[in-house]
């Protein structure tokens, strides 16, 4: 067990704890789990008098909000260490994290929502999002929004790690190492008044997700042979598919809310 205190001058404090077991069942067999609680102060740009821009085929200016507050957040993991040889492993380990007060900035997803992408010409009028705006255009296209940043609803996410590992020792021609690891995204919503948007399997909007976006698997496989003081490997990567959206559910398809 642990427990952790800090102390911020631009909002004040958060004490977070953590515990963890491991079980070993059998020699070649042992149960793990952890639960921890963790926050994130909000940085200057967030809580202060600055702004940031950035373009998503209009441009989006989000600014500070000194009333804005910390994430926080709670971690579970569950899993098994199986080691049926001294050179052979498999580990399994399913988490969920969830994220509370989500500090959001200015998401052109969320503050146009399904009916503001196109308005009257050259004029300004508030968005979906408390204290945003939405320009538009001579053609009534959107130009520009602006939002400051938000404590908004909640994130989940949840999935689960395996690695699996085989040692060969060569004898004299040194030893051969072989690791596959796989992460699965079961889940990854982002919850605002009371709408579920899915990342899950998408490239993700322009502020969530870097251009790697958010595919729902990652496998890679190493190879490593060692001998003398040498060490030489060989990595193959595999990003399952995305589709090229920014989310699935709200507000385009209601029913993808449930069982979030």
């Amino acid at each position: 067990g642990a427990l952790r205190h800090d102390r911020y001058s631009d909002y004040g404090t958060s004490t977070t704890p953590k515990l963890s077991f491991k079980w070993r069942a059998a020699p070649t067999f042992a149960f793990r789990g952890s639960y921890a609680e963790g926050f994130r102060a909000p940085g200057p740009a967030e809580n202060g008098n600055s702004a940031t821009a950035g373009f998503a085929g209009y441009l989006q200016v989000t600014s500070g909000n000194p009333d804005i507050k910390p994430e926080k957040a709670k971690s579970y993991n569950l899993g098994f260490v199986f080691e049926p040889t001294p050179s052979s492993s498999i580990v399994f380990d399913y988490y969920k994290v969830v994220r509370t007060n989500e500090i959001i900035g200015a998401d052109g997803t969320l503050v146009v929502g399904p009916t503001q992408g196109t308005g009257t010409p050259l004029t300004t009028v508030p968005g979906q999002l408390p204290n945003s705006l939405i320009v538009y255009d001579e053609n009534g296209d959107i130009d520009a929004i602006f939002a400051p940043y938000i404590n908004g609803g909640k994130t989940i996410t949840h999935g689960f790690d395996v690695e699996a590992k085989q040692r060969v020792d060569l004898g004299e021609m040194g030893r051969v190492t072989g690791t596959v690891n796989w992460n699965h995204i079961r889940r990854f919503a982002r919850i605002i008044d009371g709408l579920a948007y899915e990342y899950a399997g998408t490239h993700g909007p322009f502020v969530l997700s870097s251009a790697a976006g958010t595919p729902k698997n990652k496998l890679s496989f190493d190879l490593t042979w060692d001998y003398a003081q040498i060490s030489s490997t060989v990595r193959m990567n595999y990003v399952g598919s995305m589709r090229a959206i920014d989310h699935f559910g709200a507000p385009y398809d209601p029913e993808a809310t449930e069982g979030v």
